[in-house]
């Protein structure tokens, strides 16, 4: 079945909290459009870059576009053999105003570029402290099972850090209308070591009705439940709402101001 369109578009009774990530691949996007879309995004990910050299030319139009509207995160690809500060520093000159988001940054960790399993993961875990050190911010790693169990060489940190995980089901088995599926039968028992934050449920999730001009993007979902995210991302407890009280003769009122 070839994916257009309009083929996956997300469920709408599924619980967990619903994301999106995006680059330039996305090009422009309707972000008055994103946010009627239903289910509506709580949060997007947005790229920075790739190693010490690129940097994604949308990033800051994704940035500022989304503020205020939607909680946002970044993440930056790693290139595990390339000098890792260099790579820190080309993540955080993509914010000359220092406003990392309100969510965590996330170390996409899913080329191997000919290095040993021991030097991905060392690497990998080198960048993910940079950029904590970068930005005073929690650091999750994005990657996929077959991955890390083919290429990178289990170390205690992995069991350690919050993951994102892309783990899908084949598409085709569901009706068009359905959002990719991923589900725990993806992991094994090895892969249970891994504490997984949230799971990029597709690839190919309906882009034009999400307003990018590209015709797929990818969705996510939130494991952990709500008070997690919240803290995760930085959202304020709502303000305990003022009683007024005021005394007529002997009957005391109260009211509530909004």
């Amino acid at each position: 079945m070839a994916v257009t369109a309009g083929t996956f578009r997300p469920v709408t009774d599924d619980a967990r909290i619903f994301g999106l990530d995006i680059s330039s691949n996305q090009g422009l996007m309707d972000f008055d459009k994103m946010m009627a879309a239903r289910p509506q995004p709580a949060f997007v990910i947005c790229r920075t870059g790739i190693s010490w050299g690129y940097k994604d030319r949308y990033f800051r139009l994704y940035w500022e576009g989304l503020a205020g509207r939607v909680l946002r995160s970044s993440y930056h690809v790693l290139y595990p053999l390339e000098n890792i500060a260099n790579q820190v520093k080309n993540f955080v000159s993509m914010f000359p105003d220092r406003d990392f988001g309100e969510g965590p940054v996330v170390n996409d960790c899913e080329l191997v570029h000919g290095a040993t399993p021991r030097q991905l993961s060392n690497a990998c875990e080198a960048f993910s402290k940079g950029l904590e050190d970068a930005t005073g911010k929690e650091v999750l790693v994005y990657s996929r099972y077959s991955f890390i169990r083919g290429y990178m060489e289990y170390q205690a940190w992995m069991a350690r850090r919050k993951w994102i995980i892309a783990a899908y089901i084949d598409g085709k088995k569901y009706p068009p209308i359905r959002e990719w599926q991923a589900g725990p039968e993806a992991a094994t028992d090895y892969d249970k070591r891994l504490p997984v934050a949230m799971l990029q449920t597709g690839d190919k999730g309906d882009g034009y009705y999400y307003g990018a001009q590209s015709t797929q993007i990818d969705t996510e979902r939130w494991l952990l439940g709500e008070a997690e995210f919240k803290r995760m991302f930085s959202v304020p407890e709502p303000e305990p709402v003022p009683v007024v009280r005021a005394e007529v003769g002997d009957v005391v009122k109260t009211a509530e101001r909004f």
